[in-house]
């Protein structure tokens, strides 16, 4: 049995619609104390419409499956209740959610941009996008699959976890990350720039460019298809013992 629910927009905080983008490695614990003094300065002048807003979002999480999208951006929930499965969009931008709790799927867009998450919990699938940017997620955990693009710049992430598959592109421009543990596809661009993976694992398929500019990747390993290789003078990958197919997809970035 679904629960279809109207797509209303929980907004508590309407006046920054352009949030600073912040370095996660300079000032995470400032970021969290940011969002949560906001939240206390809007709820303390929020008025009983705004309030019955956050009433019917803590009952909906009281619910295992919904059937829509839900929006709870800038809404004071810490937590996801009992819902395990949602068949359009989630939105929890900015919100203070840590962990994802008991969810398994998500058929739509997932944002978490700008929250406070730290843990995915049991997340197994995204049928969309997945926005990471500017969390504090270190561990994709038991997350398999993202049918859209997944976001990790400018998060701590230091393991994918069981991710196999991003059906878009998958940006780790930055990050600590040092292997891509089981994944096999990326249907989209692949972002390895100033990354410290050595090799690229059990990674087949890329479906669009694969940026190893200032990337410490030396070998393609298993690779087996790629649009195009971008490269600079600070790359490591060793052109010259490239199978011919791949050297031919080398474009050279003296950027």
């Amino acid at each position: 049995m679904s629960n279809n629910i109207n797509n209303e927009d929980f907004h508590v905080l309407e006046e920054d619609n352009n949030p600073k983008r912040y370095n996660v490695l300079f000032v995470p614990r400032r970021v969290k104390r940011r969002i949560r003094d906001r939240f206390e300065e809007a709820w303390s002048r929020a008025d009983e419409r705004i309030r019955d807003r956050f009433d019917k979002a803590k009952t909906i999480l009281q619910q295992e499956y919904i059937d829509g999208d839900l929006d709870f951006s800038d809404l004071p929930i810490t937590d996801l209740g009992n819902l395990k499965l949602i068949t359009g969009n989630l939105n929890l931008r900015e919100t203070l959610v840590t962990d994802l709790g008991s969810l398994k799927l998500v058929g739509g867009n997932l944002n978490l941009c700008y929250s406070t998450v730290a843990d995915l919990g049991s997340l197994e699938y995204v049928g969309g996008n997945l926005d990471l940017f500017g969390t504090f997620v270190t561990n994709l955990k038991s997350l398999k699959s993202v049918g859209g693009f997944l976001d990790l710049c400018n998060t701590p992430i230091t393991d994918l976890g069981s991710l196999k598959s991003v059906d878009g592109s998958l940006n780790l421009l930055d990050t600590s990350i040092t292997d891509l543990g089981f994944l096999e596809l990326v249907g989209g661009s692949l972002n390895l720039s100033s990354t410290c993976i050595t090799g690229l694992g059990s990674l087949k398929f890329v479906g669009g460019s694969l940026n190893l500019c200032y990337s410490t990747v030396t070998d393609l390993g298993s690779l087996e298809s790629v649009y195009k290789i971008i490269i600079n003078k600070f790359s490591k990958l060793d052109v010259g013992n490239l199978p011919r197919k791949f050297r031919k997809k080398i474009v050279n970035n003296y950027l």
